[in-house]
This record gives C-alpha cells, structure tokens and sequence, in this order.
C-alpha cells in the first residue's frame, strides 16, 4: 500500500498591473494490491535449483484532484488483475549466500472510472511486458 498526498499554490496575474490571484490545488492518491506468488521448484542439483514462478495479485488505485478555484473535483479509481510468471535459477556460492536470476512476462488488466464535475468517463486497460530481477540471498 502507498499513500501520496501533494499540494501546489498557483498564483496568476490576469493582466499586467492587476492584483494576483492565489489558488491552492490538492492531489490525494492511495495504491493498493494484495497478490499470491510461489516458488516450485523444477530441478535441484547439488547447489543448484531451477525454478517457476507464478504470480496473480488484485490491485486497486484511488486518486482524488481538487483544483481549488477553478472548482474542478476529479475522482478515479481504478481496480485490476496482474498475472505475471517467469522461470528462475539459484545457486548456492556458499552454506549463508546464494544468488539468482528470473526472467519472464506478465500481463495486466485494469478498469478505470473517472469523474469530473460535470461528466464521468470509463476506460479499460490492457499491459504486456517483460519482468526480470537478480538478487542475493543471505541465509543466517
């Protein structure tokens, strides 16, 4: 989950010599999602192992916009599906310490409704893309 709250002050002078106009504007947003992943083991070897690694999480975004004296109010909110996979390997360089490497795709699907002031739009959206990551594992 994550939180991000901003605020700006705008200040305009119509024309030349008139006195400026200060607005203040406000931006609220939360972000979040809850998934389900494992790690299934395809071959071992001695220090070595490979690996899949499936993933489906939910994920839901929130973001409210007021634009102070222009008196527009946006709300959207926003809720979707990720599945993502991938294959991965490991090896154990020590009895503490191992390092690995994934590589794989995911897809996302997300379902958005925006309102304004005056109107409401809907829209849908559709992602595919490449994932990857390395890291090390420290055993204690």
């Amino acid at each position: 989950i994550t939180w991000t709250s901003s605020e700006s002050v705008n200040t305009v002078s119509l024309f030349a010599g008139a006195t400026p106009v200060s607005t203040t504007s406000t931006v609220d947003a939360v972000n979040t999602g809850v998934g389900l992943s494992a790690l299934v083991t395809v071959h071992r070897a001695d220090r070595f192992r490979v690996y899949l690694v499936p993933r489906v999480a939910y994920v839901r975004s929130t973001v409210d916009l007021d634009a102070g004296l222009a008196g527009a109010a946006v709300d959207t909110t926003t809720n979707g599906w990720l599945a993502s996979g991938g294959v991965g390997a490991q090896v154990a360089v020590h009895d503490h310490l191992a390092i690995f490497g994934e590589a794989g795709g995911q897809y996302s699907w997300q379902r958005g409704t925006s309102s304004l002031t005056t109107s409401r739009s809907e829209d849908t959206t559709r992602a595919a893309g490449l994932r990857s990551a390395v890291g090390v594992i420290v055993y204690f």
